[in-house]
């Protein structure tokens, strides 16, 4: 999971102001992802990065647009693609 310091920094917010604003989206976005694509990808940590990156891009588009609401219409295709590939991810023994 993304923490305030890495959303803060991708979302490039310098100040203390919208320190809980950006938690909450912290915590929408993860439940967002891991709603469309469950966690199973959890247990990989180059899939956890790809979960991450995704996570900030999510944070930014809805702190930039002040919106609890994500639009999977407007997403660019690279977060289709990150969706893509956790929600295809098997786990192998």
């Amino acid at each position: 999971m993304v923490t305030l310091e890495q959303a803060k920094n991708y979302t490039k917010v310098d100040g203390d102001d919208d320190d809980n604003l950006i938690l909450q989206l912290i915590e929408i976005s993860q439940i967002y992802i891991d709603g469309l694509v469950g966690e199973g990808y959890k247990v990989e940590q180059n899939y956890v990065r790809l979960a991450d990156l995704l996570q900030l891009l999510i944070i930014s588009d809805m702190y930039d647009n002040r919106s609890l609401v994500v639009n999977s219409k407007d997403m660019n295709k690279i977060a289709h693609g990150i969706l893509d590939k956790l929600s295809n991810y098997t786990v192998t023994t």
